[in-house]
């Protein structure tokens, strides 16, 4: 389907397999697939969206996400086809699944392509599921990373003509990278929004968190930050409940913890991310939330109703993603990164009346759209 030159990465996922093997004394038995399975493919294209061939793509897995310094293995390396393809794959090996075991089945994965004068960062969730990798449900679980552009002043991109390496990068076995925490925030995060009429509704969220947040990155010591791919963040704390009276038109936000990271590889350079750590555990109110629907009389929500007796719970769909979900203010960084979680078995939401009651969705229906919002 996709070609490549394929770079010798044997020796590279010999020691992946011995320091990630270390994550975990006892690592549950996985479900691994006898041959790699593709986990990310797409095209690398200019900013004319002509494919560029001949370029280095490489996949990376920390291998102790939880320290402050640790150090990152290839997963696979490729060099883009003649119309820029790529199409990397991985095997779900018993150390990558020690890795998913801590975060709810994903993995975090790190992605660059190009040379040491121009390259492109992506973060890359993935998690697998019946013998194959997928993404993030917001991305309707596709592995696809579509065209990723490699151009001055895009998303992800940085690159330096200073360079004792060169400008082009050395076999994967030796393009290593080891990372140091900078630092580390506590910052409350857009997970959802609660609407009722005559109604009450509760939210539950946990006890594994599930919420796909944007990362953001550096090429040039902070100069020039940008939103770049993104994490999911499935730690389990104690389930947490926000009930929401009648009349109720609210933010509900979670707290989760941020790292700041600086990543140096050898043949690109240094990066410096922005990235979900975890969940703190906790869930509170945030500031009130618009109704566009006029309690589900305005077009095209009044379209999307439908009439609950009793009780309705959506718990299934990914919901909408926040676009301004987190602010990087707390870090100095004037940007704000996206989030999406739910609706899942971690978080869903009940909505319940004493006697019929209307609610409607913004794309579709209550049970499948991306926002929900209360009738009169």
């Amino acid at each position: 389907m996709i070609a490549g030159k394929r770079s010798t990465v044997v020796a590279v996922l010999a020691v992946t397999g011995c320091l990630l093997g270390a994550a975990s004394a006892s690592p549950e038995p996985s479900s691994r697939g006898a041959e790699p399975a593709v986990i990310a493919d797409g095209v690398v294209v200019d900013k004319k969206q002509n494919g560029l061939p001949g370029l280095p793509v490489m996949l990376y897995a920390v291998t102790s996400p939880q320290k402050d310094r640790a150090r990152s293995v290839v997963l696979d390396a490729v060099k883009t086809g003649e119309g820029g393809e790529f199409s990397l794959t991985v095997e779900n090996s018993d150390a990558l699944q020690a890795l998913a075991k801590q975060n709810d089945g994903w993995v975090n994965l790190d992605y660059v392509a190009g040379r040491r004068s121009l390259h492109v960062y992506r973060s890359l969730p993935r998690k697998f599921v019946a013998e194959e990798w997928v993404g993030a449900e917001d991305e309707n679980f596709s592995t696809s990373m579509g065209a990723v552009v490699l151009a001055p002043g895009q998303a992800g991109v940085g690159g330096s003509r200073k360079s004792s390496a060169g400008r082009k990068p050395a076999a994967a076995a030796a393009c290593s990278e080891t990372s140091q925490v900078l630092s580390s925030k506590t910052l409350p995060t857009r997970i959802a929004e609660l609407h009722t009429s005559n109604m009450t509704a509760s939210l539950a969220y946990g006890p594994a968190a599930d919420s796909t947040i944007d990362s953001a990155v550096t090429w040039d010591g902070g100069a020039h930050w940008s939103r770049s791919g993104t994490a999911h963040v499935g730690n389990t704390r104690t389930a947490v409940t926000r009930n929401a009276t009648a009349a109720y038109h609210r933010k509900i936000r979670a707290s989760f913890s941020y790292r700041k990271t600086r990543i140096v590889n050898t043949c690109y350079g240094e990066r410096q991310v922005i990235k979900v750590d975890r969940w703190t555990g906790s869930v509170s109110e945030g500031t009130a939330a618009t109704d566009p629907s006029g309690a589900c009389a305005n077009g095209p929500y009044s379209g999307n109703k439908e009439t609950f007796t009793g009780s309705f719970t959506r718990n299934s769909v990914a919901a909408a993603k926040y676009t301004q979900a987190a602010s990087l203010s707390a870090f100095g960084v004037p940007l704000y990164l996206g989030a999406a979680s739910g609706y899942s078995g971690n978080m869903k939401v009940t909505w319940s009346g004493a006697s019929s009651f209307v609610l409607c969705g913004d794309t579709d229906i209550p049970s499948v759209s991306r926002r929900i919002y209360a009738g009169a």
